[in-house]
């Protein structure tokens, strides 16, 4: 899975990933308000680990220990 791929399956689950300017890093925010910042190489390998139920990723960022 590429990162456009990634973008695309979690838009479909309802989060939004925007990129941080200058930084390896993402903000993820939520359809709830809550936004993350996660690494780019860790939302790839979590979009690619959890295709088949997108819940899981939204959980999985929302524990994250990185929040906004």
């Amino acid at each position: 899975m590429n990162l456009q791929d990634t973008f695309h399956y979690l838009q479909k689950a309802g989060v939004k990933a925007l990129p941080v300017p200058g930084t390896n890093k993402y903000r993820v925010s939520f359809q709830d308000g809550q936004s993350v910042y996660v690494r780019e190489k860790i939302l790839l390998r979590l979009a690619r680990s959890s295709v088949k139920d997108p819940a899981t990723i939204i959980q999985t960022l929302k524990d994250s220990k990185t929040p906004l």
